[in-house]
């Protein structure tokens, strides 16, 4: 990905689901009791939103603009509830922004 240049993240799981969308500088882990290990760590922010009707969530953003993101990571995952009422994980996702 460049840096500056438009992005996307897009969820799809079960329909109108609660997840928590991880995002950090470092490949993790990030350990909570009861909950399954997330491939997320180091400077992080967990973002909650909900899929739409049809198990959707697009969420458009720009990339960093600024040269000190050339040749970084971002490191995300998403963590969800499934129908039996287990917290679950996504596959760990790696971005690397070059110029």
């Amino acid at each position: 990905m460049s840096i500056g240049a438009p992005m996307n993240m897009n969820v799809v799981i079960a329909p109108t689901t609660p997840f928590l969308l991880g995002l950090g500088d470092t490949a993790g882990p990030t350990l909570f009791p009861g909950i399954p290990s997330m491939q997320v760590g180091g400077s992080y922010v967990a973002i909650p939103a909900w899929t739409d009707a049809a198990g959707n969530f697009n969420w458009g953003f720009t990339a960093p603009a600024s040269p000190a993101a050339v040749n970084t990571f971002w490191y995300s995952q998403v963590l969800t509830i499934d129908p039996a009422f287990n917290f679950v994980t996504s596959n760990a996702w790696i971005n690397l922004f070059q110029n």
